[in-house]
């Protein structure tokens, strides 16, 4: 914590002045912070919602799960994440009980790295759009069409991303580092110059945007940061490169009238920022200049197989095919198994694990389908976090259902026409959009037809008006023809028994892990009296 900031503990000794409410500070991973007021009332789930409020998300209240306020009760390391329902005060008093006080910190953090975080346009709306279906469109065809719908959130995965970056958690090679490197840079930094930008400028700071592990790997600090430079000038040059050969300053060139040079720059300078939150347009996806940020989260968010997973180191003895010591990573698709150097080894979809479970502090288990090269459908993991593990994987179970809920109801508002970027969570954040915000493109095709191409068909005879509000009109919006009303009440009882049976599933796989450890309780219990009375009969108790 930085010295210039008053600690939670003395924080807590202002609440005199605030009516008795209690100033809170929290942190958040770019090393900013926020003081917010609790109440005596005021909930781990409440301060995160005034959290996401003031970060100026879209729609904080659906993506709120998604988040947690974790605990650092010696102000380096992160402790855990809090639970939802916990009263902030009484988590104050508990540090200024064990004397930690001075030094604990709350932070903000991501803790379900869901595909509705990335900030951009949701997969399938854009798959509709291009009328594909959502399997067969690529990572790079998605960031080519993908608008950003929530610079904030977008915002906030980028430091968390970053953190993860330099502190190890997501592994990269020389190259990645200086890549990821480069573009940090360029973001806090701006358009490089070559007078200041050399080595020396960044002193012990460099650690902020290249990996501990890769300054101790054996090159001088002085190398990476040249390394580094060299590798910012490379993006200035090609930025610099494409404007000159940009239809704007051709045109300049070609126009001897001051008046109308001025006007091609002003219109060159228009197209360099129009898609774009700051004056540096060194990136480009699709012909349009993007952010530092969204640049370097592609490249995140590239790494399929490392992004979004928590790691846990285990040991395992189950199974020959795998490493003794392995990292068990749990993400929004289910688990991988990484070697000790974090290389993906397996991974397992969240619906082909049949279920999951844990001893405490001893192990995490899995089963899956026998039919596997593994020699077992059963794999144990030894773990003293394997409840941990094991709540983890249970909350992405539940997050993943309930996004695939939202995504059969969004594609049924958009076979219908009724899906609007503005009316639900995939829509622009107008409340801090820049000045020169991103213009977002929403998903528009022709509006539906009456036979022969004359006017839409009228409503169906006894039809009340529907029930969502209609399609907006403009870029906004998607328009499809109307499913027949034969074809769309199939479509509804289809999603309805999906829904049912797979409710039904969890509810019975929930029924039976209560009853079985509801037996290993009573069986344990059994042991332990009988051990009891075999110690009273031989006379040691």
């Amino acid at each position: 914590m930085a010295s210039s900031l008053a600690s939670q503990g003395k924080l807590a000794d202002l609440s005199n002045k605030f009516d008795g409410k209690t100033p809170v500070r929290v942190h958040f991973l770019d090393n900013s912070s926020k003081v917010f007021l609790s109440e005596r009332s005021t909930t781990v789930k409440e301060l995160l919602q005034q959290c996401l409020q003031k970060c100026g998300v879209v729609d904080p209240s659906i993506i709120l799960p998604y988040f947690g306020l974790y605990e650092s009760k010696n102000g380096g390391s992160i402790d855990g994440a809090l639970d939802m329902e916990a009263s902030i005060l009484d988590i104050i008093r508990g540090w200024e009980d064990v004397g930690v006080s001075d030094t604990a910190k709350f932070l903000f953090m991501i803790r379900l790295y869901m595909p509705c975080l990335w900030g951009f346009q949701q997969k399938d709306v854009v798959a509709f759009r291009m009328n594909k279906p959502k399997s067969v469109v690529s990572l790079e065809t998605y960031f080519d069409e993908a608008e950003v719908v929530d610079v904030n959130c977008l915002h906030l995965q980028f430091i968390q991303a970053v953190y993860h970056v330099i502190t190890g958690r997501y592994p990269t090679t020389s190259e990645q580092a200086l890549e990821l490197g480069a573009i940090h840079f360029i973001f806090k930094f701006g358009e490089y110059n070559p007078e200041s930008h050399r080595p020396g400028f960044l002193g012990n700071r460099i650690v902020e945007f290249i990996p501990i592990k890769h300054l101790r790997g054996g090159a001088a600090v002085t190398e990476w940061e040249n390394n580094l430079f060299t590798r910012v000038q490379t993006y200035a040059n090609a930025a610099s490169a494409h404007a000159a050969n940009s239809p704007a300053k051709k045109a300049s060139r070609n126009n001897s009238d001051s008046e109308g040079e001025e006007e091609n720059e002003e219109e060159e300078e228009e197209e360099t920022n129009s898609n774009d939150v700051t004056k540096v347009a060194y990136f480009r996806r699709n012909g349009k200049v993007i952010t530092p940020q969204r640049k370097y989260l592609e490249l995140i968010y590239s790494m399929e197989a490392i992004y979004g997973s928590t790691f846990f180191k285990c040991t395992q003895h189950c199974s020959r095919a795998l490493p003794d010591v392995v990292h068990v990573g749990v993400h929004h698709h289910g688990l991988s198994i990484f070697d000790k150097t974090k290389k993906l080894v397996r991974m397992f979809h969240i619906e082909d694990i049949y279920r999951w479970g844990f001893k405490p502090n001893l192990m995490f288990y899995f089963e899956i389908n026998e039919e596997n090269d593994l020699g077992t459908g059963c794999l144990e993991f030894d773990t003293a976090e394997g409840k941990v593990l094991s709540d983890l994987l249970t909350d992405y179970a539940m997050a993943f259902l309930k996004e695939r809920e939202r995504e059969d109801d969004r594609h049924e508002q958009m076979k219908a026409g009724t899906f609007d970027i503005a009316t639900t969570h995939s829509r622009v954040n107008h409340m801090t959009a820049p000045s020169s915000p991103v213009p977002v493109s929403g998903v528009k095709a022709a509006p539906p037809k009456g036979p022969a191409g004359g006017p839409p068909p009228p409503p169906p005879p006894g039809k009340g008006p529907p029930t969502r509000p209609p399609a907006a009109t403009g870029s906004n919006s998607i328009t499809r023809p109307a499913l027949s009303k034969r074809d769309a009440a199939a479509v509804r009882i289809q999603a309805v028994a999906r829904g049912m049976i797979l409710r039904t599933d969890w509810a019975r796989e929930d029924a039976a892990i209560l009853m079985q450890s509801i037996y290993r309780g009573y069986r344990a219990r059994v042991l332990l009296s009988q051990m009891i009375e075999d110690l009273i009969k031989e006379g040691e108790l």
